[in-house]
């Protein structure tokens, strides 16, 4: 297959934390089993822009990468030149996954694909629990929502990565088409062995926020170091 990611940030963008490590995994992985993967994503890197030639098509780790330059320097991440080549190359691959959400890059992202006719997949990456949609600019976001992004999430097929984060994305549009795939982890290469439990556990670790107390179970941010223990 030949599928298109579009995400407002990718690696080396690691300034964003976890989905930055979790989508070019993933990519990296489709690649590894046989398919074709292309990411449409911009320059962002925090205040910064990446180190990167914009619109040009790049390897990086076996994926097709294309940065384009945004306008904005926050977290609304406008790239005219990504929506523009996005509206003329989408209806090219047979799939279309948008990850993230809230932000304007991705809201058009998802427009343009409704105009194409075409029904992304959507990984919210955690971005529709009920601690960011009611905490900072809930009511812009709210408002957002009702006037446009309430039409644009009924135009997309749900991916979710916990029961938790599932079950909360689906109280925002309970009649949304879903499926829970976990996040893909990567293991140092070594011997593991179960002791005397029957489950595999892996533990690791997360940024400090106010806001693991309660989606810690939503969205597994994968750290760059992290323990693993078997019992």
């Amino acid at each position: 297959m030949k599928i298109l990611f579009i995400v407002p940030s990718y690696k080396p963008a690691y300034i964003y934390g976890g989905p930055v490590v979790c989508i070019a995994r993933l990519a990296e992985q489709l690649v590894k089993i046989g398919h074709e993967v292309t990411v449409y994503t911009t320059t962002a890197n925090g205040e910064n822009e990446l180190n990167v030639p914009a619109g040009q098509s790049m390897d990086v780790d076996g994926v097709n990468v294309l940065y384009f330059k945004r306008i904005t320097k926050d977290h609304t991440h406008v790239s005219p030149a990504l929506w523009k080549h996005t509206w003329a190359t989408v209806d090219r691959y047979d799939a279309v996954h948008i990850h993230s959400w809230w932000n304007f890059l991705i809201l058009g992202a998802s427009w343009i694909c409704n105009l194409r006719g075409i029904k992304p997949v959507l990984s919210p990456h955690g971005m529709l629990c009920d601690w960011v949609f009611n905490s900072k600019n809930s009511l812009k976001k709210k408002v957002l929502h009702n006037a446009l992004g309430k039409r644009l999430l009924g135009k997309t097929h749900l991916h979710t990565s916990s029961p938790m984060e599932q079950a909360e994305s689906l109280r925002i549009h309970n009649r949304w088409n879903a499926d829970l795939i976990h996040n893909p982890v990567a293991l140092p290469e070594k011997q593991y062995s179960r002791r005397d439990n029957e489950v595999f556990n892996i533990s690791f670790l997360s940024r400090v926020d106010p806001k693991r107390d309660w989606i810690s179970c939503c969205m597994p941010y994968l750290a760059y170091s992290f323990r693993t223990s078997c019992g």
